[in-house]
C-alpha cells in the first residue's frame, strides 16, 4: 500500500533548472514583455492625457486658492491689527477725555463752591448789617420814648413842686413820691 500512497512531500514539484519551470509568470516570454510594455505606454498615454493633466490642474486650482486664502487671511490680520490700534487710540482718547472732563467739572465745583460761599458771606453781611440798624433804630425809638417820659415824668414833677412851694426835705420826698406813682401808674 505504500506503493500506491505517495505524500506530500513527493508530490511537491522542485523547478527545474531550464530558466522557470511550470510557473508561467517566472518564464521569460518576448510576447508577453513586449504587448506587456505596449499596454503600459499606452496606460501612460490614456491617464497622461485624461486623468494626469485634470489632476494637475485641480491641484493647480487649488493651490491657487490657498494662496488667495491665505492672502486674505495676511490681508484680515492687517486690517485687525489696523482696527485694533484704531480701537486703541480712540481708547485712549476717551479715557484722556474723560479725565479732562472731570478734571473740568472738579473745577467747576470748587468755583461754584467759592461762588455759593462768597454769597453766603454777603447774605450773612447784608444780614448782620440789616440786624445791627433795626436794634439802633429801635435803640433810638426807645431812647426818645425814655426821653419822652422821663421829660414827662420830669414836668409832672415840677408842676406839682410848684402847686405846693414846700421846703427841701418835703420837696424832696413829694418827687420821690409823685415819681413812684407816675411809674406805677403806666
Amino acid at each position: 500500500m505504500k506503493d500506491t500512497i505517495t505524500t506530500h512531500a513527493e508530490v511537491q514539484v522542485h523547478p527545474k533548472a531550464d530558466g522557470g519551470g511550470t510557473n508561467p509568470l517566472l518564464r521569460l516570454d518576448p510576447g508577453m514583455v513586449i504587448w506587456t510594455w505596449v499596454v503600459f505606454g499606452l496606460l501612460l498615454v490614456i491617464l497622461g492625457r485624461f486623468a494626469w493633466r485634470p489632476l494637475l490642474k485641480m491641484l493647480e486650482e487649488r493651490e491657487q486658492k490657498i494662496k488667495n486664502a491665505m492672502d486674505e487671511v495676511e490681508k484680515a490680520k492687517i486690517v485687525l491689527s489696523e482696527a485694533q490700534e484704531k480701537a486703541e487710540k480712540i481708547i485712549a482718547e476717551a479715557d484722556e477725555k474723560s479725565i479732562d472732563i472731570i478734571n473740568r467739572s472738579r473745577e467747576s465745583a470748587q468755583t461754584v463752591a467759592m461762588d455759593v460761599n462768597k454769597r453766603a458771606l454777603e447774605e450773612s453781611e447784608k444780614i448782620i448789617e440789616t440786624g445791627r440798624r433795626m436794634i439802633e433804630t429801635e435803640t433810638e425809638k426807645a431812647s426818645n420814648h425814655l426821653r419822652r417820659q422821663t421829660a414827662s415824668i420830669a414836668v409832672a414833677v415840677a408842676e406839682k413842686l410848684i402847686r405846693e412851694k414846700l421846703d427841701d426835705k418835703k420837696n424832696y420826698e413829694l418827687t420821690e413820691k409823685y415819681i413812684e406813682e407816675i411809674i406805677g401808674n403806666k
